[in-house]
């Protein structure tokens, strides 16, 4: 039984390692799409630099209902410059959350690639679900084999970390003794 399992547990493993891939590189494609509507300064444009410094002390200055009014406002597209300025500048000044960062990143993704981003998007949700359907999926096998966590890697010739430190310290007691024994005795 363990045998068949440790053949059905690396089958799922493949599998999850290639949507895990997929995931990875769909989370890529969808940073580059989110990023190419704030196009990097240049370094010898020292006006839009200051521009952007300008935008984050006004945007530091407000209070938080502002705030929220504006955020609310940059998710839908309003407000280009200000969310560039935000999104260029470091993440501490603009306080803002990763959801929300999104957010505006997507609202400022250039309409010609929106369809773009959201079939990215669709694909990336779907390589979520199988992923949480295989690891479902082994779990069910691992349980249905009978198998605690340890059994299973032992089904694979593996072991679990505290066995392998357990070895270790062996090792290394035995290397010690080993060497206390082969040790020249001092003479009186």
């Amino acid at each position: 039984m363990t045998k068949a399992f440790a053949d059905i547990a690396e089958a799922h493993r493949n599998d999850l390692r290639e949507v895990e891939r997929e995931i990875a590189e769909s989370n890529r494609k969808l940073g580059e799409l989110a990023t190419s509507g704030v196009p990097p300064i240049k370094e010898s444009d020292s006006v839009s630099e200051l521009r952007d410094q300008e935008l984050r002390r006004y945007w530091l200055g407000l209070n938080s209902e502002e705030r929220s009014q504006l955020h609310a406002d940059m998710e839908t597209g309003k407000h280009r410059d200000l969310a560039v300025a935000l999104l260029r500048g470091p993440e501490v000044v603009a306080g803002l959350l990763s959801a929300r960062r999104q957010r505006m990143y997507d609202a400022l993704v250039p309409e010609t690639r929106r369809a773009e981003a959201e079939t990215i998007k669709l694909k990336a949700a779907r390589f979520e679900a199988a992923h949480r359907a295989l690891r479902a999926g082994n779990e069910a096998a691992r349980l249905h084999a009978g198998l605690q966590p340890a059994e299973a890697l032992h089904a694979r010739g593996e072991l679990t970390e505290t066995e392998r430190l357990a070895a270790e310290k062996k090792a290394e007691r035995e290397e010690r003794s080993a060497t206390y024994r082969t040790a020249p005795k001092s003479g009186n």
